[in-house]
C-alpha cells in the first residue's frame, strides 16, 4: 500500500523547501506567539488580577509552540509518513509534550477569564471530568493504532488532519488534571491524582505492546518507507516507533507524577523551600503556591 510519499520518494522525487518546512504553518505559529506577547504585555490591563507573567512562563510557551512546530511543520511531518519510527516521534511531540508545556504557559488569569462565561464553564467541566479524559483519550489513541483504521487515515489528508486534532484535543483533556494551574479548577489532586497518571500510562500500554512485540508487518501504509532510508528494516522500523512512543510518554508521565508528588509533599511539609524539590514549582502562579482560592469577579475579565 504505502503512503503518498513513499511512493513519490521511490519515484525519484525530491521534495520542495515548501513541504518540508511548511511556511503557512510556521506563520500561524508565528501568530500564536505575537497573540500571546500581545497578551501579556498591552493587553494584560484589560483582565483582572492580572499579574505580570514571569520569563519561565514565556519560555514555556515558546517552547511550546517550538515543538507543535517540529511536530507539525518541520520535515519531521512529511518524513513521517515514510518512517513510522518518525511518525511516532512526531506524535510523541504532539500529544505528550506540548499540551503540557502550552497550558503552563498560559497566564491564569487568562485561562480564568476565558472559562468565565457560563456556557464555556458548562461544557468544559463536562468534558475534563476525569474519567472522561482519561476515557476519551485513550480509546482515540487505542483506535488509530489498529491496523486498519492507522492504514486508512494515512491514505487521506484531510482525514488525517482531522484525526489529529482530535487526539490532540483529547491530549489537552487528560494533561489538564496532570497539570492543572488554577487551584479551584483541580478535580483530583495528591494520592488519586497519582492513581490518575499510572492508570494513563497502563491504558496507552496495550497500543505500543501490539507495536513493539509485533513478529510481522502491522501497519501496511508503512510497507516501504525504511527502504528508502535504507537504515532499518522495515519492522524494526515499526518496532522502535513503539518504543518511542512508550518511553516519551513514561518520561512525560514520570515528570507529571513527580510534580504531583512533590505538591503532596509540600502540602505535608510547609516549611519545605518552593523549588527544593519540584522545578516545576516556579512556573505556578503565586495563589497556587499559597494554596488560595480565588474566584473570578463580574465586569471586566
Amino acid at each position: 500500500m504505502g503512503t503518498h510519499e513513499q511512493h513519490l520518494l521511490l519515484h525519484g522525487y525530491q521534495p520542495k523547501f515548501a513541504e518540508l518546512w511548511n511556511p503557512e504553518f510556521l506563520a500561524f505559529v508565528v501568530l500564536l506567539g505575537v497573540a500571546y506577547f500581545m497578551l501579556i504585555g498591552p493587553w494584560r490591563k484589560r483582565f483582572i488580577h492580572a499579574e505580570p507573567v514571569s520569563i519561565g512562563k514565556q519560555i514555556t510557551f515558546m517552547t511550546a509552540l517550538l515543538t507543535l512546530y517540529v511536530a507539525m511543520g518541520s520535515p519531521l511531518y512529511f518524513y513521517g509518513h515514510v518512517s513510522f519510527t518518525l511518525h511516532m516521534t512526531q506524535q510523541s511531540l504532539l500529544l505528550m509534550i506540548f499540551p503540557p508545556l502550552f497550558v503552563l504557559g498560559l497566564p491564569v488569569w487568562f485561562i480564568r477569564a476565558v472559562l468565565q462565561p457560563v456556557f464555556v464553564r458548562k461544557w468544559f467541566d463536562r468534558l475534563t471530568k476525569p474519567l472522561i479524559s482519561l476515557f476519551m483519550f485513550n480509546l482515540f489513541f487505542s483506535v488509530y493504532h489498529i491496523p486498519l483504521v492507522l492504514d486508512f487515515v494515512m491514505q487521506y489528508h484531510g482525514v488525517h488532519i482531522a484525526y489529529k486534532l482530535l487526539l490532540l484535543f483529547t491530549a489537552f483533556m487528560i494533561w489538564w488534571h496532570i497539570i492543572c494551574p488554577v487551584p479551584e479548577l483541580q478535580r483530583i489532586k495528591n494520592v488519586k491524582l497519582m492513581g490518575y497518571i499510572f492508570a494513563a500510562g497502563v491504558l496507552m500500554t496495550p497500543a505500543c505492546a501490539l507495536i513493539i512485540f509485533a513478529s510481522q508487518l502491522v501497519y501496511e501504509s508503512y510497507s516501504y518507507g525504511p527502504q528508502l532510508f535504507a537504515i532499518l528494516p522495515i519492522l524494526d522500523d515499526q518496532q522502535l516507533g513503539g518504543v518511542v512512543m512508550k518511553m516519551v510518554q513514561e518520561t512525560a508521565y514520570g515528570v507529571g507524577l513527580w510534580h504531583v508528588f512533590s505538591k503532596w509533599y509540600r502540602e505535608e511539609n510547609p516549611t519545605t523551600g518552593i523549588d527544593e524539590i519540584d522545578p516545576l514549582e516556579s512556573f505556578e502562579p503565586m495563589e497556587q503556591r499559597k494554596e488560595l482560592t480565588i474566584v473570578p469577579t463580574s465586569g471586566r475579565v
